[in-house]
């Protein structure tokens, strides 16, 4: 039984209750395995580096409110609104959706110039 995956190999010949109790306590073993709560409290953990595309597109929403606080509310309203659509967002506004979805990419490509503006100054790394 399960000859192909060496975990589970059981050599032939084996008696059948000892083949049956060798399962059984892998199964416990595999069960209380992935049922334990690791305990952390004297474990040293590794800090982890924060993520620069993250901060960067932080630092490029907040210059974008400064400069264009019309396309960053918009953008703001979208993605983080209740609207499910573009078309409903569209609707909200009293415009359609093919010139509320020409507005949304035309600010995310602003937006997306001054994140990788920030991305390319280099300074981001340092500060970190």
């Amino acid at each position: 039984m399960y000859r192909h995956n060496p975990e589970y190999f059981i050599p032939i010949g084996t008696e059948p209750e000892l083949a049956k109790m060798i399962r059984h306590q892998r199964y416990v073993n595999a069960r209380e395995h992935y049922h334990t709560v690791p305990y952390y409290d004297n474990l040293l953990i590794a800090e982890v580096q924060p993520d620069i595309q993250r901060i960067a597109l932080w630092n490029a929403l907040a210059r974008m409110k400064v400069s264009n606080p019309k396309g960053y509310t918009l953008l703001m309203n979208f993605y983080f609104g209740s609207y499910s659509s573009v078309t409903s967002f569209a609707k909200a506004n009293g415009i359609s959706r093919q010139v509320m979805a020409r507005k949304i990419k035309k600010y995310l490509d602003f937006l997306r110039i001054i994140a990788y503006d920030e991305l390319n100054k280099g300074y981001l790394e340092n500060r970190i």
